[in-house]
């Protein structure tokens, strides 16, 4: 898709390297398109914006002021033209079924034999692990499909998800942000894979990472 293209320019433009002005430009630029293409990118130019004033190696505080004025008047236009989708996206998540039980079972409740106090927020954990099997495509078909059919699509995911979660843990400092402010938007309702399509390079990368020092750490611990 045209998200996934002007994302996977994003990272190549600005997220390759330092927060130089031709970087800016082209990212600015690039997430623009992204946000145009879908609401999703927003956070593209939020995290921009957050990386500049956190990171930027510049002693000027009122460039780092600019940036935030800039980044707040951007993100507010773009928010309220896309309130309507955010909106529409919201109530049709409401309705949707995380491995055969509704959204709003989680929301009030799943432990029904456990306190309230127990059961509300572990059923709420448990919503946030079942939206992170789904962003990486461990779910079950949502329709009659083979079952072999089934785990050759879900076979990515083996990789995508200590990809995440290395991420999350270890947070390489701009990479891991980046991640984090891009799966805001789908974690508010239904997360499924191909809300990730646009950083999945990115974070299969760091499956890779993730195996390579697990594999590592077993190798240290062998005797000998």
């Amino acid at each position: 898709t045209y998200m996934a293209l002007f994302s996977a320019l994003f990272v190549f433009t600005y997220l390759g390297g330092e927060a130089t002005r031709a970087r800016v430009a082209m990212g600015l630029g690039t997430g623009t398109l992204a946000i145009l293409a879908k609401p999703n990118g927003l956070p593209l130019i939020i995290f921009m914006f957050v990386d500049i004033v956190l990171y930027h190696k510049t002693s000027r505080w009122w460039l780092k002021a600019f940036f935030m004025l800039g980044a707040a008047a951007l993100i507010a236009v773009f928010f309220l033209f896309y309130m309507t989708y955010l909106i529409s996206f919201l109530e049709s998540s409401s309705h949707f079924s995380f491995f055969g039980i509704p959204y709003s079972n989680y929301l009030y409740g799943i432990y029904d034999a456990l306190p309230m106090m127990i059961d509300l927020p572990l059923s709420w954990l448990s919503l946030i692990g079942a939206k992170l099997l789904y962003l990486v495509g461990l779910r079950p078909s949502y329709g009659v499909t083979p079952v072999d059919i089934v785990l050759i699509r879900a076979a990515p995911g083996l990789i995508l998800l200590p990809g995440l979660l290395w991420l999350m843990v270890y947070r390489p400092r701009r990479e891991s942000l980046f991640v984090l402010l891009f799966l805001i938007p789908p974690f508010l309702g239904a997360t499924q894979e191909r809300y990730l399509l646009p950083i999945m390079p990115l974070v299969f990368y760091f499956g890779v990472v993730a195996f390579g020092e697990a594999k590592e750490a077993i190798r240290r611990l062998r005797p000998g």
